[in-house]
């Protein structure tokens, strides 16, 4: 199947161009990237350092990466859930 695949001749963009583009593009855009402490399928570090290797554009708080208590379904734990929450809920208010 591998070999059959049609990649065609079109350049191939990562979430991590785009994240770039969009943020170029629309100065409101806010950002928030969270991970579970213990997620060993999505570490958040790889998305710390490609946030910290994006240029400044404005407010560097537009793109945070925030890490909670769990696993990859952290959010399945009250107190993570509760967090993420009131992250959230903060990051509209700035709006």
């Amino acid at each position: 199947m591998n070999r059959a695949w049609d990649r065609g001749q079109e350049e191939v963009r990562g979430s991590v161009q785009q994240l770039r583009q969009s943020v170029a593009i629309d100065p409101k855009l806010q950002v928030l990237i969270v991970h579970g402490w213990g997620d060993l399928s999505c570490p958040f570090m790889a998305s710390k350092l490609i946030v910290d290797q994006m240029p400044l554009m404005g407010d560097p708080a537009r793109v945070q990466v925030k890490n909670y208590p769990g696993g990859h379904m952290f959010y399945s734990r009250g107190d993570s859930q509760l967090a993420l929450r009131r992250d959230v809920m903060a990051m509209y208010a700035k709006h």
